[in-house]
């Protein structure tokens, strides 16, 4: 499988498991984040701890409690590990992906058996990812992405978007809020290597990183950036 058919795959998985739990509007609040957050949970509480795919069992994990990890959900199928983001709203702005740790699996993907990992500085973050550029730190060919799943409350389309394939217009990286998109309007393709993948985030923390001096000095004075 490569990474192309992995993010097909990927999509096609959590498209079925939405058709099997389908996702329910909530207006019960006057605010907007709130209704989203209900959305969101009473969904992650309604789904399945595994499915049928294509004559395969699917296994999906969950966080405990209300303990949303680095992960909404995930998804395990024929030992590929498919992590994933639960957003809804009504599109036209831009909402944040996940923190460092998305990050740092995307482009290492270093997950303990329990499928977790540990906490990082972004400082501890670019100072491995100049030890990959390097060569220091052996490429890991384990396919990978991480999907967020756009769910609009107003039309109740569904769009699910794989970060590392999605068109780097529509990446924003913000000095606050590490990454954002707009998750109802973006687009994406899948026709981008495993590597070329994960030199797109990598391109795109660097970037990022030029609102933040600290972390961009290690870029800088690793030759990976100009000082320009």
């Amino acid at each position: 499988m490569n990474k192309q058919e992995y993010v097909s795959l990927g999509i096609r998985l959590c498209k079925e498991l939405v058709e099997l739990v389908p996702i329910i509007s909530h207006t019960d609040h006057y605010e907007g984040r709130e209704n989203a957050k209900a959305i969101e949970k009473d969904w992650i509480s309604r789904v399945h701890s595994t499915f049928n795919f294509e004559g395969e069992t699917a296994k999906v994990l969950t966080p405990e409690r209300d303990d949303r990890f680095w992960t909404d959900f995930a998804i395990i199928y024929k030992e590929e590990f498919f992590p994933f983001n639960f957003k809804s709203g009504v599109g036209g702005t831009k909402d944040n992906i996940s923190g460092l740790k998305y990050l740092r699996y995307l482009i290492f993907y270093d997950l303990d058996k329990e499928y977790n990992l540990k906490s990082i500085t972004e400082e501890k973050l670019a100072k491995d990812i100049i030890k990959l550029k390097k060569g220091e730190i052996s490429f890991n060919e384990t396919n990978r992405d991480y999907f967020c799943v756009a769910y609009n409350i107003r039309s109740g389309n569904i769009k699910i978007i794989p970060i590392s394939c999605i068109k780097s217009e529509d990446l924003a990286t913000n000095p606050k809020n590490l990454f954002q998109a707009d998750f109802h309007n973006a687009d994406f393709e899948i026709n981008r290597t495993l590597r070329e993948s994960v030199d797109f985030i990598i391109e795109k923390f660097i970037e990022y990183n030029k609102k933040r001096a600290k972390p961009y000095l290690s870029f800088r004075e690793a030759g990976i950036v100009s000082y320009g």
